[in-house]
């Protein structure tokens, strides 16, 4: 009894060090940045306007930053369609952005 007592914590430690090393490596191939934006829809339910409020990414090039602001409006527009924002005012959205850190970095230039 106490072998496969033994054995099941084996391989239950070495499910749990497995599952933190793959979180590991994500985090350090890729970016996530958080951005804000706002959706306002009119009294006939459309869409009247789409903006950003605030892109959090002190280290960001205007490039980069521009990039991000049009990949979140995007994103914002396409939600639209959803239920809870089909109802008339204003919408606050936040955006979880991820990338890889190679193809954040081409957008430097």
């Amino acid at each position: 009894m106490p072998f496969i007592k033994n054995i099941s914590l084996c391989v239950l430690f070495s499910l749990i060090t497995v599952g933190g090393y793959a979180q590991l490596g994500y985090q350090k191939d890729s970016i996530q940045v958080k951005v804000y934006t706002n959706l306002y829809v009119n009294d006939q339910l459309q869409v009247d306007s789409l903006s950003v409020k605030k892109v959090f990414c002190d280290y960001c090039s205007e490039n980069q930053l521009e990039a991000l602001k049009q990949q979140s409006l995007e994103i914002t527009y396409q939600s639209r369609f959803q239920p809870k924002y089909r109802k008339k005012g204003d919408h606050l959205l936040a955006i979880y952005l991820r990338m890889p850190r190679e193809a954040f970095d081409e957008l430097k230039e």
